[in-house]
């Protein structure tokens, strides 16, 4: 029975509504609950631990973090957790965000932030995405994640700033860009098991610190619209790992490889 948690909870459309779109339009991120089970959730998380244990890769989370654990393109590892990276009713939920009839997956990450980790900087998704066009991130927890866990929260608006700004931004201390920000309003909440929150890669955001005694588990996929054409990456690491995240990708092509493959037909 537990095999068959994921197809059931899967199969059908999420109920998005016109409010909802609009909302994402204006703020650039929305969350929405229940929008896989807690069942699944679980099950998931329990998939992605040990995926994250045994093949993860660890980095530096803040100034002086514990290991924040990440896993890409968990999808190519695991038969269930395939199924929710592949599912129509996420990635149909991220081509209404971004209006349009065909997506495409870009890649999944499993975020396992341990305890004690410090709070992730500010940062733009599409920064490090070498893409056309904006893509969509859908953040899944999988775990009760309260405020001291440190859930995601996001800089309403901030996806409408300017290329150029964009840019000093990017050259710019945390400091400053944490001073540039408190212009804006920061929308914290926290997650139930299931939730997921959808935001553009223009849209700046930060995960606080987990001060809590718990790994804080949650599962990133990320959506880009079928058709965007790959671009120069932004920094020296992107070009790296241009090849892993998507074989065979040549700049100025489409984005087609395997690991990328269309998930929602209008």
């Amino acid at each position: 029975m537990r095999g068959q948690v994921v197809a059931a909870d899967l199969a059908w459309l999420y109920p998005l509504d016109g409010v909802q779109e609009a909302q994402f339009r204006q703020q650039g991120f929305i969350r929405l609950p229940g929008v896989v089970s807690s069942a699944t959730a679980s099950l998931l998380a329990k998939r992605l631990s040990q995926l994250v244990s045994f093949g993860g890769r660890r980095r530096r989370d803040g100034s002086y973090g514990r290991a924040f654990r990440y896993c890409m393109h968990a999808w190519t590892s695991d038969e269930k957790i395939r199924e929710v990276t592949l599912s129509r009713r996420l990635a149909a939920i991220a081509a209404r965000l971004l209006g349009v009839s065909e997506i495409r997956l870009s890649h999944d990450q499993a975020m396992f932030k341990d305890a004690g980790a410090e709070a992730t900087p500010i940062h733009a998704d599409q920064y490090h995405i070498p893409l056309s066009s904006d893509v969509v991130t859908a953040w899944v927890a999988l775990q009760p994640i309260a405020l001291d866990m440190g859930p995601l929260s996001f800089y309403a608006g901030s996806h409408r700033l300017e290329p150029s700004l964009r840019k000093k931004l990017a050259a710019m201390d945390q400091d400053g860009v944490e001073n540039f920000f408190a212009q804006f309003e920061e929308d914290v909440a926290a997650y139930s098991p299931g939730d997921v929150s959808y935001h553009l890669g223009w849209t700046y955001h930060r995960a606080g610190a987990n001060s809590s005694s718990a790994v804080r588990a949650a599962f990133g996929i990320v959506y880009a619209p079928n058709g965007v054409v790959i671009i120069e990456p932004s920094d020296g690491q992107n070009v790296a790992l241009l090849s892993h995240w998507s074989p065979g990708a040549r700049i100025g092509h489409p984005l087609s490889s395997s690991r990328n493959p269309i998930v929602f037909r209008a």
